[in-house]
């Protein structure tokens, strides 16, 4: 009784057409939002008695959207908008306060900071790993000396969280604060190199923020940084495309100054050339720069760069084919007779 008869359906399916008259528009969602009309939504949505979680959401994405987009709220606007969307940090929908302190934060408006500060150290308190990433991350921003010695606690039990992203935000929150100048993570220095030798084999931004953070805290120390970019230079099992283009700017700095030792320099310039032919294009491209910017390393390996900057014009990724050719014209007149002829040709493949 379930059976259908085939001949049947397919002569109604060639009888069906479609309306000539209707027309489908899609809308996006974010081609028509207006920045007056979402602010009206926004202070009427999170002023309601029973707040629409979904509605309030959906609300936050959007400013955000317009946020990122460029748009400009006035002083009047944020400070409205703050007061009300603070009233949503407590709700019981995960979503809407994972969303909530992603929001404040690109909001970027600090006046009254000191009201996110308990709430923020409450949810660092709790066992939810969603929250507590964007919880970092805001309270690299708004922390002030009077609150710094609660969240240093709590940076310091954070930093050594399983979970790689609450780790990675924490470092980040560590390096906002020692960039403001408070004096923190000074005596982390063994924990956080512990954490950088764990991290070298995992795809995520640890590695790259363990390494920004030392870079920070022992600026002043140049035999430690060398060793520890020496090591990871030797090692090279990092496989965060993110720190090892990080460190090939730090190990860029250091032989610009050209006061290395000669073990020291080959190490560095060794990684150079083995990064320049890595997998990533990324790596590539960032090796290929810092060997260009180079007075000190051999003519072959230039020639070397040149020929790899060569077959990444022809690169299907946009983003990569115009960082080579910027690369290539800083400094295309000292190599003009030996590299025009095969830009030629890669180009005319485009």
């Amino acid at each position: 009784e379930y059976c259908i008869d085939i001949n049947y359906l397919f002569k109604t399916m060639s009888d069906f057409r479609f309306n000539d008259e209707v027309k489908i528009h899609e809308v996006k969602r974010f081609d028509e939002l207006r920045k007056d009309i979402e602010v009206q939504n926004a202070l009427s949505a999170f002023n309601e008695k029973n707040i629409q979680s979904n509605q309030c959401v959906d609300i936050l994405v959007n400013l955000i959207y317009l946020l990122n987009k460029g748009e400009k709220f006035s002083e009047s606007e944020k400070e409205k908008i703050f007061f009300s969307s603070t009233k949503l940090l407590h709700s019981a929908n995960p979503m809407l306060r994972r969303i909530i302190f992603l929001f404040v934060k690109h909001l970027n408006w600090w006046q009254s900071s000191f009201i996110l500060t308990g709430s923020l150290i409450t949810e660092l308190n709790n066992d939810d790993d969603l929250i507590k990433p964007n919880c970092f991350r805001l309270l690299g921003q708004i922390t002030d000396a009077s609150s710094v010695n609660v969240v240093e606690r709590l940076l310091k039990v954070a930093i050594n969280n399983k979970n790689h992203e609450v780790a990675s935000s924490a470092l980040a929150c560590t390096l906002f604060m020692c960039l403001k100048g408070f004096g923190i993570a000074k005596s982390w220095v063994n924990e956080i190199s512990e954490k950088l030798n764990s991290s070298l084999g995992e795809e995520n931004l640890l590695t790259f923020h363990t390494l920004l953070l030392l870079k920070e805290i022992k600026k002043n120390d140049k035999l430690f940084l060398i060793k520890i970019y020496c090591k990871i230079a030797e090692n090279s099992n990092s496989r965060s495309q993110f720190a090892i283009c990080q460190l090939i700017r730090f190990i860029t700095e250091l032989l610009k100054k050209d006061d290395l030792e000669k073990n020291v320099k080959s190490t560095f310039l060794s990684f150079l050339e083995r990064s320049l032919y890595s997998i990533e294009e990324s790596i590539r491209i960032e090796a290929a720069r810092s060997i260009m910017q180079l007075n000190n390393c051999k003519s072959s390996l230039k020639k070397t760069t040149i020929g790899i900057l060569c077959d990444l014009i022809s690169s299907s990724n946009k983003i990569v084919m115009f960082s080579a050719l910027k690369t290539l014209d800083r400094d295309i007149d000292n190599y003009a007779q030996n590299v025009a002829v095969d830009i030629f040709l890669e180009m005319e493949k485009i």
